[in-house]
This record gives structure tokens, sequence and C-alpha cells, in this order.
């Protein structure tokens, strides 16, 4: 739903109470901190909603979203601000990150923002997704329908068949490998685990395992995980997309098609 010309101004100014509270906590706290942080850096259409639920479900972990999807004054102290207004003994605390959150929404250079954290002990997960055609097909399809994630207790999902821009498909795949190497680029020379949307989550057999992995990784006790998230979009993409033919011919004879299905 979008907000109205009116409501508008009052989000803006919610968030800019949040953000200044956010410090004013952080800062009476001494700025102490988790011993155990880090970072999920991904893309999205990833997964990350995903592994975020499944992670929170962990009794020593507390996973938050997307912290800097919108612009703040001092992004590394509004993190530090908010790790250390939710600090809890023994429970490690992390979040959310995209690279253009950094570089467009923030303004400030990916590579010394993952460094800088990186040099400060926090622990870094990254999740890729190797099928960019999906995740760019899955991302117009979530924004069309402005639904990026349902539940199993709130499972109703518009259906209808959408008709794509092929050459919006295009620019999307473009973008996203751009993010792909500046994320690269971000980590090259540090230690960080790696996790794929296809090996690691796709399939929920392999969620249990990818959260030991993860345990592992942040040195916390492996426990029992779960998440009611579902899938949003289907296998077959047929069934999501009306002209789903000509958006296959378009990309074709491009160099997007390495990424295209087995046809």
């Amino acid at each position: 739903m979008q907000l109205s010309k009116q409501s508008m101004p009052k989000k803006i100014s919610r968030i800019i109470l949040r953000e200044y509270y956010t410090y004013a906590v952080g800062l009476s706290k001494k700025l102490v901190l988790p011993q155990t942080k880090f970072i999920i850096l991904s893309q999205g259409r990833t997964g990350s909603s995903l592994l975020q639920s499944l992670l929170d479900s962990h009794p020593q972990i507390l996973c938050e979203g997307e912290l800097l999807m919108y612009p703040v004054s001092f992004p590394n102290l509004y993190i530090k601000s908010m790790a250390a207004r939710q600090y809890q003994k023994e429970v490690a605390w992390g979040f959310k990150v995209k690279p253009y959150h950094l570089t467009a929404t923030q303004k400030i250079d990916l590579n010394k923002f993952i460094c800088d954290f990186y040099a400060e002990g926090w622990k870094i997960i990254r999740l890729e997704r190797k099928d960019i055609f999906r995740q760019t097909i899955s991302g117009i399809i979530g924004k069309y329908r402005n639904t990026w994630v349902i539940t199993s207790e709130n499972s109703k999902l518009n259906k209808t068949k959408i008709k794509i821009d092929p050459d919006q498909v295009i620019e999307w795949m473009e973008g996203k490998l751009k993010q792909t190497k500046w994320e690269n680029e971000a980590l090259e020379g540090l230690h960080y685990l790696n996790i794929s949307y296809e090996h690691d989550l796709e399939d929920s057999e392999n969620h249990q395992t990818t959260c030991n992995r993860i345990c592992n990784h942040l040195k916390l006790p492996e426990k029992t995980i779960q998440t009611k998230l579902k899938k949003t979009t289907s296998r077959d993409l047929r069934e999501e997309i009306e002209n789903y033919d000509e958006v296959i011919d378009r990309l074709k004879n491009t160099e997007y098609a390495q990424f295209l299905p087995n046809l």
C-alpha cells in the first residue's frame, strides 16, 4: 500500500525520531555490544527473510532486518546503537544489509563499511543466489504484487499472471551482477561464511544443517530451528508470467542467456 502525501511526512518524522532515540539509548549504555555480532550481506530475493526467520528461532540469536534501508546520519553508530539497545547476555546479534543500501541509500563505501566492522570482530555471512534469472523474476513479481513474504498462517497470495517487460528483466539482471561484483570486492581477503540459496535454503530439508553451519561460524550451540515462511513464487515460472516465452526470446541473444533455464 502506497503512502499518501499527507502520511509521508509523519512516517519520515517517526523514522528520524527512532533514529535519534536509538543513538541516545545506545550511547546511554556506553555502546556495550554483544560478544557475538554478525552481518548478513545479501541482495534482494536471495532468501534473506527466510534465513532471518530461521536464525530468530534459535534461542541465542537475535537477527534484525534491513536496518539501513532508510538514510541515517551515522550508519556505523546507528548499527552499534541498535546492538547496544537490544543487548542480551549470551545472545548473538546481527542484521541484514544489501549492497545498494550502503552505496545508494547511505552513500557510503561498501568496502570500508564491511572492513571496519570485520576489524572490530563482526562475523560476516554472505547469502547469494546463483540463479539470477529467477532471482530477478521473483523481485519483479514481488514488486508488482507488493508481497515479499507469506507465512503458513497467512498463505493467501495473488496468483494472477503478470506481464513483464523483457527490458526490465535485463536491467535488473545487470544491476544484480554489478552488486555481486561489489560484494566480491568488499569480501576479498576476509574470512566469511558463504550461504547459497539453492544449496542451503531452497529445500527445507537443508535448513537445520545450514543453521548448524552458521552456529559453528558464530561459535554458538546448535539448536533446533523452524520457520513459518513459505515460497512466494511457483517452481514453473510459466504459471506466474503471462509473456514468459517473450521474455525468454528477448534474453536468448544477450549476454544473460547463460542464466536462462534449460529449455
